[in-house]
């Protein structure tokens, strides 16, 4: 999916946009790229960012200092509250 260039649908004009213009995300440099087909199930192993996880925070204050100052060490720590989220419980 970071492959995946996206953006409006080609050939609006600056006086009727509908879905926008242009595309972006396009690191393979096609031309005139009209839409991109992903055929998949979208089931991932493991989701640390779903916006009921409690205790998410942590996960997103880590990355931020991982960005910050990237080393193997925030890494390691990145990776570890990645795996450490834990999902709240849904009532049914």
């Amino acid at each position: 999916m970071t492959i995946t260039p996206w953006g409006g649908y080609a050939g609006s004009s600056i006086y009727d946009v509908q879905s926008g213009i242009g595309f972006v995300n396009n690191p393979l440099m096609f031309d005139r790229v009209q839409k991109s087909v992903i055929y998949s199930s979208f089931s991932p192993l493991a989701d640390p960012f779903l916006a009921n996880a409690a205790n998410s925070y942590l996960y997103y204050r880590q990355d931020t200092r991982f960005q910050f100052n990237p080393s193997v060490a925030n890494l390691l720590l990145l990776a570890w509250r990645g795996l450490t989220v834990r999902k709240v419980k849904t009532p049914e």
